[in-house]
């Protein structure tokens, strides 16, 4: 979660009202993984200089209690619909920004393995329940949860159990099937969507299925490296780049070296790293930043 970007919203996480619904206390071990996630997110949030937004919180302090409150209501959403609970879940999502440091989407789009680990936070869920896939299905209201048993999801538009794992080289993808791994892509494979690995450099390739720093050439049915300075842009390329290499944007049809900070730019053509902001182009707003709402 780089196609990450349509993923995440810029949502903190709310307050709920009580109800008058009696609900189940958290235990001391759910409450203490509770706070280990607002100590690691807190920590790379506020160091990585993120703007929190209005009436949330002001200093790292409070986005601890803040996250670990927040959370540790959550816990109680999911002792309360008696469901299962996974703690390992919350101690993933803590290494996680462990790993990711100050990482923005731009720099997960070419990073595999922080790819993975942003997988790992998307996708877990600290509560499960029993029904199988294809099974009607309910979501805690806040929470990551849901009756579903581990390795599925409550899909949000169908209301039934769905794999959440991503899966790998020839698997079904798209519509009710899950995301293909990192390095994979989903295609239309006749009658059904399937994921097809990039091809490398100098492996033969069909339409813009290369990996990253390369493009399908349609006159040598091969991968070949994305052009550069001062060499005429192509059509086509991969799911990361598009008409030249990477830190270079298409100019009259020609690669350009793009803008770097504080150079006037057009959307999308900063070097990487940075983002065009009112024409002009500023460091990237680290991923963490977007990701508050994201917690499990």
């Amino acid at each position: 979660m780089l196609f990450v970007a349509p993923l995440l919203g810029g949502c903190v996480l709310a307050e709920q009202e009580e109800d008058d619904v009696e609900i189940d206390e958290a235990t001391s071990a759910e409450v203490e993984r509770a706070e280990v996630i607002g100590e690691a997110f807190c920590r790379w949030y506020y160091d990585c200089g993120c703007e929190p937004e209005p009436e949330s919180h002001e200093s790292l302090q409070e986005c601890r209690l803040h996250v670990a409150a927040e959370l540790t209501r959550r816990v109680e959403q999911g002792r309360d619909a008696a469901l299962t609970y996974d703690g390992q879940c919350l101690t993933d999502v803590a290494a996680y920004f462990e790993s990711a440091e100050c990482s923005s989407a731009d720099d997960l789009a070419f990073d595999a393995e922080l790819r993975g680990a942003l997988d790992v936070l998307l996708t877990c869920k600290p509560w499960h329940g029993g029904a199988t896939e294809g099974d009607a299905c309910v979501r805690l209201p806040t929470a990551k949860g849901d009756d579903c048993q581990p390795g599925l999801s409550c899909d949000v538009d169908f209301d039934v159990c769905v794999p959440t794992a991503l899966v790998g080289e020839g698997a079904p993808c798209g519509g009710l099937s899950p995301e293909c791994q990192a390095g994979l892509t989903c295609v239309a494979d006749g009658d059904a969507d399937r994921c097809v690995r990039l091809a490398a450099p100098g492996e033969a390739c069909v339409a813009d299925r290369c990996a990253a720093g390369s493009w399908c050439s349609a006159e040598s049915g091969t991968c070949i490296a994305l052009p550069v300075d001062g060499e005429a842009c192509v059509d086509g390329g991969n799911p990361f780049e598009f008409g030249c290499a990477r830190g270079h944007s298409c100019t009259d049809g020609h690669c350009v070296v793009s803008p770097g900070e504080g150079q006037a730019c057009d959307e999308g053509s900063c070097a990487p790293g940075l983002s065009c902001d009112q024409g002009r182009c500023m460091e990237a707003a680290p991923l963490v930043c977007s990701l508050e709402g994201a917690l499990p």
